[in-house]
């Protein structure tokens, strides 16, 4: 007779359930349209979400910009937490218009951190992983951001009692701002000059 221990029908059903999930970090930005002058400033944020249950651990990367112009400047981890012991919530540090060395930690094991599970690391709802103002540049162009994994894996969780933290299949959503030099203030007057010589002609009799 098969004797099937609970530790391993549990350990099944969590491996099973591993197979569903997933997560994905996208880039977004405040830009209209995606389009920006020079010197201009815009809100960029990365933002990881991901398939429940799963509590999340870690993740580590860059956020770049290509070409690499541009300012960022207020790098920030976005999200309000009450940390734990070994809480990590570094921004990385500004690079040009990129932001390297993102590195964000829970700090929640699982049955051991409080509080378990973390309703502050949420999941569908969205982790802003990093938030930074980045300035555009004077050149013209498009400037493409995208996240790059640190070690070349992706974000970490903990899923059901499994107390080592998993990769999961992970997309990345990156964002592009074009930078468009505005009008010049001389082209600007000789169109509002046009425009009123239009409005003083009348026709002849």
């Amino acid at each position: 007779m098969w004797q099937v221990s609970i530790a391993a029908i549990a350990s099944f059903c969590w491996a099973s359930a591993a197979l569903a999930q997933t997560a994905a970090l996208r880039i977004t930005h405040e830009a209209p349209g995606g389009i920006v002058q020079p010197g201009q400033t815009i809100a960029v944020t990365a933002t990881l979400t991901w398939t429940e249950p799963m509590l999340f651990w870690r993740i580590e990367g860059d956020l770049t910009a290509s070409p690499n112009s541009g300012a960022a400047a207020n790098n920030a981890f976005g999200h309000p937490v009450t940390p734990a012991a070994n809480t990590i919530l570094d921004p990385g540090v500004p690079s040009g218009g990129s932001v390297l060395g993102v590195e964000v930690q829970s700090g929640v094991v699982p049955l051991f951190g409080p509080p378990y599970p973390a309703p502050w690391w949420p999941g569908a709802a969205g982790l802003r992983v990093l938030e930074f103002e980045w300035t555009a540049p004077l050149d013209p162009g498009p400037v493409e951001f995208n996240w790059i994994e640190q070690g070349n894996s992706g974000p970490t969780f903990f899923i059901g009692l499994n107390p080592n933290a998993q990769t999961v299949p992970t997309t990345y959503v990156g964002a592009t701002l074009t930078v468009v030099p505005a009008p010049s203030a001389g082209l600007a007057l000789a169109a509002a000059g046009v425009a009123a010589t239009g409005r003083r002609r009348r026709p002849s009799a």
